[in-house]
Formats: structure tokens, sequence, C-alpha cells
């Protein structure tokens, strides 16, 4: 084989080598190839965990949390007859419950997080309706029922949303935990608030 034949093939030795290593890049194996979905995502991707583990029915509210919009939002609004199932309870039973439902709800959030591939996807809404309770906790001390969850509702999503303070901080530590604080402190703020206000209606 002449000098001329030997720099034919080099060329054609290159590329060759740099087909296998796309094939390499794109095989079966590669999380692209397998259509693992971006962090953000709502949608479950390829993971241990399946819509059916009992930690992703929780973390998702049984499903609304794949709602394509504001599946924050459909969580608290899961949340609110929690509220009003509690409040029924003495106070005492209704915290012991209530702490009870925070540890599962530490789970949750660990089993959502391996099922969507990120430590805090929108589609973990537990944070979100085990909040509700705490954000109406006015409920135990003679508060109207309708006007306190509704109230608790929309000021709980603006503190959940715009994150003030505290609530930025506790979502700013990521993990689980930090996942179920940020919505703990908007829920604080937003009973502190409900307080301030009711106690300037008149009395009945």
């Amino acid at each position: 084989m002449s000098l001329d034949d030997h720099s034919s093939v080099r060329p054609r030795d290159r590329r060759s080598h740099e087909a296998d290593d796309a094939a390499v890049a794109t095989s079966p194996t590669d999380p692209e190839a397998l259509g693992t979905l971006p962090p953000d995502s709502n949608r479950p991707a390829a993971c241990p965990l399946l819509w059916w583990h009992p930690g992703v029915l929780l973390a998702t509210g049984l499903g609304v949390g794949y709602a394509p919009v504001a599946p924050g939002t459909f969580g608290t609004i899961w949340g609110l007859p929690l509220a009003w199932g509690l409040s029924r309870l003495p106070l005492p039973i209704a915290a012991i419950v209530w702490g009870i439902s925070l540890g599962l709800g530490y789970w949750a959030c660990r089993c959502g997080a391996r099922h969507f591939q990120s430590h805090d996807p929108g589609g973990i809404v537990v944070d979100e309706y085990l909040a509700v309770p705490l954000a109406a906790a006015p409920l135990w001390f003679g508060a109207p029922p309708l006007a306190t969850l509704l109230a608790a509702f929309v000021v709980f999503r603006v503190f959940d949303i715009w994150k003030p303070g505290p609530v930025g901080w506790c979502d700013r530590r990521g993990g689980p935990l930090g996942v179920l604080l940020d919505d703990l402190a908007a829920a604080g703020l937003t009973a502190g608030l409900l307080f301030a206000a009711f106690s300037w209606l008149p009395s009945s």
C-alpha cells in the first residue's frame, strides 16, 4: 500500500471513531436516550418509584400534583377539607394527628423526589395540603369557618409564591425538609395575619 493509500484511510478511521463515540453517547443506557425528563418537570420520569407507590400518592395528593398548571394551588384546595375536618377535633388531638401527618409528609417528599428525580418539583403538593390546617388555625378559636378557609387559601398562596423573609430562607434549605418548612413558614405567617384580622372583628 502506498503512502497516498495510508493518508486516504486515516480520515475515514477518524470519522468511524467519531461515529462510534456518538453511538455510545446515545446508547440505551444514556439518560437522554431513556427519556429522562428535566428536573423541574411535573411528569413522572424513569425512576425506581412509580405513581402507585403509597409515598408518591401522598406526595402528589392522589394525583392532583400532575395538574398541567398550578399544581400547588390544587394541592392547597385539597388541604381545605383536611383543615375543616381536623378543626372538628379537639385541639390536642388535632395537633397529634397533624404532627403524625407531617412525619408522613416528610417521607412522602422523599418518595416524590425519587419519583420526579428532583428535590422540589411542582408535582409534590403534600407540603401545600398539610400546611393548610396551620394556616387556618383560627378555626380552633371560634373564627367563622367559611371566611377563615377562604382567607387562609388566598393569603397562604400569596406567601407561598412570594416567599418573603423566613419562607424564602426555608425554601433555600432544599431537600425534603426545605420542601415542608417553606410551606409551614408561609402557613404560620398566614395564621398570624388571620388571628390579627379576626381580633378586630366584633364578637357575636
